[in-house]
Formats: C-alpha cells, structure tokens, sequence
C-alpha cells in the first residue's frame, strides 16, 4: 500500500473502508441504521475531516465531536466498536 499524498488518495482509502464497515455484523448498523448514510453526501465531507487532519487544508468545520455525540445518544458506540472501526480503517 503506498502513502497518502493527496485528497483522491483519501477518497480511495475511505471508499475501501466503507465498502467493508457498511457490511459489518460489529458496525456497520450505525451506518445504515442509526444514521442511514448517505454516502454520495458523507464521502467529501469526511474527505475534507480526512484532507484536514492530515494536509492542515481547514475544508472540515463541523464539530466531529458532537456529530459522534448525538450517534453515541441514539445507539451506544462501546470500545468494541471502537476497535473493531479501527481494525477495519
């Protein structure tokens, strides 16, 4: 796998990422249930979070925070989720 080196670059890895955590038996329901994603709107915004977090580009201003807050109100996310996420990214 080659480094990360651009906005298209993180597209590709969270398109991959998704493809398996929206099947997952662990977490894929807070993505099609508690959520219902809709991914042609949530893949460039969590690209500019991504783009953000690792080229400093300021494209996400939504506070990640409270946005995993209200999911975490609606169906609790425990570290198993965490690290099952984790596994999967």
């Amino acid at each position: 796998m080659k480094d990360i080196e651009n906005r298209n670059d993180i597209t590709e890895l969270l398109k991959r990422f998704y493809g398996k955590a929206l099947e997952d038996k662990a977490i894929g329901v807070y993505f099609t249930e508690v959520v219902n994603l809709n991914m042609e709107h949530h893949l460039p915004r969590i690209t500019d979070f991504w783009e953000t977090v690792l080229f400093a580009k300021a494209n996400y201003k939504t506070n990640v925070i409270e946005v995993h807050k209200h999911i975490n109100q609606k169906h609790k996310i425990e570290q198993q989720h965490l690290e099952r996420w984790v596994l999967l990214f």
